[in-house]
């Protein structure tokens, strides 16, 4: 609930982006892991929006998904 007000929170740019970011990769369970990672991007930084962080988190989110 908190990283969808965060997400409504941004510009439809900005939220047009992070949709495409999710749906440019084609295997289910990845696009919801980077679903996630992009809401927990967004309550770590309480909705700013910062690409280079959100790329971290995202790697990091993948190396996660490696050990399971």
């Amino acid at each position: 609930e908190e990283g969808s007000k965060h997400f409504h929170s941004l510009t439809p740019g900005k939220q047009r982006s992070l949709i495409y970011i999710v749906s440019k990769v084609k295997s289910l369970d990845k696009q919801i892991n980077k679903s996630l990672a992009i809401l927990d991007h967004l309550k770590d930084v309480q909705g700013k929006l910062n690409f280079r962080m959100l790329n971290a988190k995202i790697k990091e989110y993948n190396s996660r998904e490696r050990y399971y």
